[in-house]
């Protein structure tokens, strides 16, 4: 029977990303769903539509790429079982505490110079 897979957490490992990024980019009443999407071996069977197009409305936003289904997505129509190898890493935690400190600071637009200042003066204390 044919399968379709979730690979946005390997997406969002490529472009360095967090589910809680891109969650808050969907907007707060989402954030539950996006981290079942991200969370490899857990992922839901059944999205809306809706969800679906606001993931990916979100990833082209956060990368500047023209994100498609099959980035997200991945269909074998074999049916196979993904082969387990390796265990499948922990779950990621619901939200890192300097994730809000972080999308702060990317909204600054600082450049790499006011960045290093920033570091110096904040290890100085």
């Amino acid at each position: 029977m044919p399968n379709v897979r979730w690979r946005l957490a390997d997406y969002l490992e490529r472009h360095r990303l967090t589910a809680y990024a891109l969650g808050k980019d969907i907007g707060v009443t989402r954030m539950n769903t996006v981290y079942r999407i991200a969370r490899r071996g857990s992922e839901p069977v059944r999205v809306d539509l809706e969800t679906l197009g606001l993931v990916i409305s979100s990833l082209r936003k956060l990368t500047g790429e023209d994100v498609q289904l099959t980035d997200i997505l991945e269909y074998d129509p074999s049916g196979t079982p993904e082969p387990q190898a390796v265990p499948p890493p922990p779950p990621e935690p619901l939200s890192d505490p300097l994730d809000p400190v972080l999308d702060q600071l990317r909204a600054l637009k600082l450049s790499d110079a006011q960045l290093t200042a920033l570091l110096e003066r904040l290890r100085a204390k």
